[in-house]
């Protein structure tokens, strides 16, 4: 079951252009079908390799970079869930995006919302890119099952959103864009 609102979620246009810049990323709040049709439809989350060259180890949504061939945050967000997933971008459904946000190393990051009508039990991850595939029922995810979070990090606290996902604990910009985008039926 797919949720029905999100808080802040606006169209994405198909013609719409970002202009890609070195800092600029696009992320996908990805939903597949659950195998069962009575369950919960899960996102999809990610965890890096330690091998890649930021986020090494770190929760996070498929998404990178923008490139400069990308026709706009959606263009981007299929292209990325086709390398890390392997998800054909034909099976990709964009469904609008949330407000763009801003990573602690200055990165603009515009999260697009899109559901792929493809078995989750086909999803491949990347070899040396994606560790673990994580599926989450997307109702652990609204808003209300989160928590606060201080962390230290380059020696100041900062605080965030987290999920507890258990083995996973999910914090962080990812949280954060999952708490904001508040998932209701």
């Amino acid at each position: 079951m797919r949720p029905t609102q999100f808080h802040g979620l606006v169209p994405t246009p198909a013609l719409w252009r970002e202009v890609p810049t070195a800092r600029s990323a696009v992320v996908c709040v990805l939903f597949v079908p659950a195998p069962n049709k009575n369950d919960s439809d899960f996102i999809v989350l990610t965890r890096r390799t330690t091998s890649v060259n930021t986020h090494k180890g770190q929760i996070s949504f498929p998404g990178g970079r923008t490139e400069s061939h990308d026709n706009g945050p959606a263009d981007t967000a299929r292209r990325e869930v086709e390398e890390e997933l392997g998800v054909n971008a034909d099976h990709i459904h964009i469904i609008g995006s949330l407000p763009i946000t801003q990573s602690l190393d200055g990165a603009v990051i515009s999260p697009v919302v899109a559901y792929a009508d493809y078995p989750a039990n086909l999803l491949r991850a990347a070899d040396g890119e994606v560790a673990e595939i994580i599926l989450v029922p997307w109702r652990e995810l609204q808003r209300e099952k989160s928590e606060p979070f201080s962390f230290n990090i380059f020696g100041t606290w900062r605080t965030s959103n987290l999920f507890r996902v258990e083995p996973h604990l999910i914090w962080g910009l990812t949280a954060n864009i999952l708490a904001d985008a508040d998932l209701k039926l």
